[in-house]
């Protein structure tokens, strides 16, 4: 299946490719289709590679004190499997289809193949995930500090 390189060049790259570096990803990108239900990654499971949802929503689930609790619903546009490939480890949360999807991944061995020879291409996919992860803490931290109200007794006023 063609891979969409306008549309990696807009949520992921946020530049033009090069006619080369676009022939490199539909060489190397491998696409993905999961109904909804499905899992695209299980917790504590090793993450070939990097995920890019093209499609769809998912949620991540994280299981704590044998209870699973849905983190965060995610939409098109974002990376996932960033914290194992770049932290190193297993899958840090369940993500699961809430709809059907589409999933470009570039395997580990892509990624490797463009640290060697498209080194400015991971630079790229690198800031995106800084970009990502630095949205999710920020959400995190919002989160927190409302928990936090909340069990102090600090409401907002309507």
């Amino acid at each position: 299946m063609n891979i969409d390189t306008a549309w990696l060049e807009e949520h992921v790259f946020h530049h033009a490719l090069t006619p080369l570096e676009q022939r490199t990803l539909r060489d190397l990108v491998e696409v993905h289709h999961y109904a909804k239900g499905e899992s695209l990654i299980v917790e504590q499971s090793v993450v070939d590679g990097l995920l890019v949802l093209k499609e769809g929503s998912v949620a991540l689930r994280h299981e704590q004190h044998g209870q699973k609790v849905q983190i965060a619903r995610l939409e098109a546009g974002v990376q996932l499997g960033d914290m194992s490939l770049f932290g190193g480890g297993c899958a840090s949360a369940t993500v699961v289809a809430l709809t059907d999807c589409v999933v470009y991944q570039l395997p580990q061995s892509a990624l490797q193949y463009m640290m060697q020879y498209r080194q400015s291409m991971v630079q790229d996919i690198m800031r995106n995930s800084i970009r990502n992860l630095s949205g999710a803490l920020r959400r995190m931290n919002d989160h927190q500090a409302y928990a936090l109200q909340y069990m102090q007794g600090v409401h907002a006023s309507c």
